[in-house]
């Protein structure tokens, strides 16, 4: 991916494929326009260092709390003995911690798909609101698959008309420095890395990419929303094709509504 921002596109023996790859775009400095909103220096250091921003700060106030304090209890059997306790008369002279509430792993999906004409502003918001959540599941403790996806109509000059692109960001019982993976959740997940995800999957299976675009975007859900399938126990962030502002607060409810369910 490095090399992609830095201009060398050799993996793409394609010519067109490497014409429209979208990150072509950066050996000229026009990322700061509204379509982007962020400029090529930000997108190389987000690469090179992580998207490490003030997003992330304030993590109390955004998530409730998903694991009870430990306790100490007194109890007639237990793991250590308190022999003043014992000696003052007391029956419950043994101590032991409460146990640590166990977090099952849980799935997290970034559905990613807007029309062209979308200020990047939105786009921005959105990203940077589910790289804040996400940090702030995996900084409680919460072992977490994360995932990136995106669908298109017409991504593939020739091939299946519609596709699916998934980029798996951490596996379940992975451990990954969540510096490495916070550049797909910044404001570049989209409209940098996942065109260019795409252009991989076009040379990957043969295929080419559509011109002069990549496609229309297939949203599975024409909303903003935060879902929750028990079965899999997948999380699921959705956005819609049109987009006019990023409700923030009604995200965040939902966000918070669901870790309800899916703690303990």
């Amino acid at each position: 991916m490095l090399d992609v921002v830095n201009g060398n596109f050799s993996y793409f023996a394609n010519e067109r494929n490497a014409r429209l790859e979208a990150m072509e775009s950066h050996s000229q400095d026009r990322r700061s326009s509204g379509f982007y909103g962020y400029t090529t220096g930000q997108l190389k250091r987000w690469v090179t260092e992580g998207y490490s921003t003030d997003v992330i700060q304030g993590l109390q106030e955004f998530i409730p709390p998903v694991r009870e304090k430990r306790r100490l209890q007194f109890l007639e059997e237990g793991d250590e003995l308190h022999l003043d306790i014992a000696w003052s008369g007391s029956d419950n002279y043994f101590s032991e911690w409460t146990k640590r509430e166990v977090i099952p792993g849980l799935a997290v999906q970034m559905n990613v798909s807007m029309h062209a004409g979308v200020k990047a502003e939105y786009l921005n918001a959105y990203n940077a609101w589910v790289c804040r959540a996400i940090y702030s599941l995996e900084s409680a403790g919460v072992d977490c698959e994360i995932s990136i996806a995106e669908r298109s109509r017409g991504a593939f000059a020739k091939g299946p008309r519609l596709t699916e692109h998934i980029v798996i960001l951490k596996k379940e019982n992975e451990v990954t420095d969540f510096l490495s993976i916070s550049p797909m959740l910044s404001p570049a997940a989209f409209r940098s890395f996942m065109f260019a995800a795409k252009a991989i999957n076009a040379v990957d299976s043969g295929n080419v990419l559509d011109f002069p675009g990549q496609g229309v975007g297939d949203n599975k859900k024409q909303a903003w929303d935060v879902s929750y399938d028990s079965e899999k126990r997948k999380m699921y962030f959705d956005c819609p094709y049109s987009v006019s502002e990023f409700p923030e607060k009604m995200m965040t409810d939902k966000f918070r509504e669901i870790l309800t369910t899916v703690k303990g």
